[in-house]
């Protein structure tokens, strides 16, 4: 439920409305004087203004969002749940000063209400808050709820202040426990700040089901020269990525290509494929395979792209290329 409250992705009318019942559970006023209050049930108008707000902010549109948490408040003044929204809300949209209030009586609700101090610790997290994303996440410790989210947190927010080390011994504790993928990702960015990048790859591999990750593991693999690894990953992982799994977020941007004669490989963005998350994968390969001087294996792969994605009429272009490159025995 808390993750309801902060996540881009659409939300049904079912989802929304069953959200807006939290508004009556953090029972609290919303003045920095507030003090703590029964939980009770949201009224029904609150419930129609709060799922209003939460569809108009995942629009964007955010300055109508606030005018229905703000009559949401209204309805249901006791509602640390309505709080937070309506204060990070208006964080978001510069109103700091105007945010200030809210954000600092639901506060008064979190030591008794995990779920309050787990929603401000997410939101100062965002926001880059890093002492108050602290204070909430010592109180979440303190109540023994939410202790792996309240990890995650922390640990994300200690990369974000540049303490990669002390954000490492947290990760390595979570996935130890119950490693998500986002936890070996996060793993794999505290191990990149610290410059260790085979160790990083690892943690990437790991949540090599995530695209985005198995195509960090592959890059740097393949930087390091560990081709097999690279391959391994492209060819089990990558290879087979599901119907259903979200790939809009995954950058096909390439590194610099190793051969300047050939006109530099571009995506279409209407293009954002499975085929070309693997296509991607083997000319990264590819590219460093030719950096290291390894030909034939750069050729393998752009073999394997082909037999796997098409578009040989530009993996042709790249092969004559090789051969040149090759010729001359050094980068063109």
């Amino acid at each position: 439920m808390i993750g309801l409250l902060f996540r881009k992705t659409p939300l049904t009318v079912a989802a929304l409305l069953a959200a807006a019942v939290l508004c009556g559970c953090g029972a609290l006023q919303t003045t920095p004087t507030a003090t703590p209050a029964k939980q009770n049930s949201a009224p029904s108008g609150s419930v129609g203004h709060f799922a209003a707000g939460v569809t108009l902010e995942e629009q964007g549109r955010i300055g109508e969002a606030i005018v229905e948490y703000e009559k949401a408040l209204q309805c249901n003044p006791e509602s640390a749940f309505v709080s937070v929204r309506l204060g990070a809300a208006l964080w978001r949209a510069g109103r700091r000063e105007q945010a200030a209030p809210y954000l600092i009586a639901a506060e008064k609700a979190a030591a008794s209400e995990p779920e309050v101090a787990l929603k401000l610790a997410k939101f100062y997290s965002q926001a880059g808050r890093f002492d108050d994303t602290m204070r909430m996440c010592a109180i979440l410790a303190a109540t023994r709820r939410y202790e792996n989210e309240a990890r995650r947190i922390r640990a994300e927010a200690l990369l974000n202040n540049g303490e990669p080390q002390k954000a490492e011994v947290l990760l390595e504790e979570l996935v130890g426990d119950r490693g998500e993928n986002r936890d070996w990702i996060l793993l794999g960015r505290a191990r990149e700040d610290l410059h260790q990048p085979s160790r990083a790859a690892a943690a990437y591999a790991r949540a090599a089901s995530d695209p985005t990750a198995a195509l960090r593991a592959v890059e740097i693999y393949a930087s390091l020269g560990n081709f097999a690894n690279a391959l391994e990953i492209a060819r089990e992982h990558l290879r087979f990525i599901p119907p259903e799994t979200d790939i809009t977020g995954v950058s096909l941007a390439l590194p610099p290509s190793p051969i300047s004669s050939v006109r530099p490989w571009k995506w279409d963005p209407q293009e954002q494929t499975r085929r070309n998350v693997l296509r991607s994968a083997y000319v990264r390969i590819a590219w460093h395979a030719l950096t290291h001087r390894s030909y034939d294996l750069a050729r393998s792969a752009l073999a394997e792209s082909v037999a796997q994605t098409g578009e040989y009429a530009k993996v042709r272009e790249f092969m004559r290329a090789i051969d040149e490159m090759q010729r001359d025995q050094r980068p063109n």
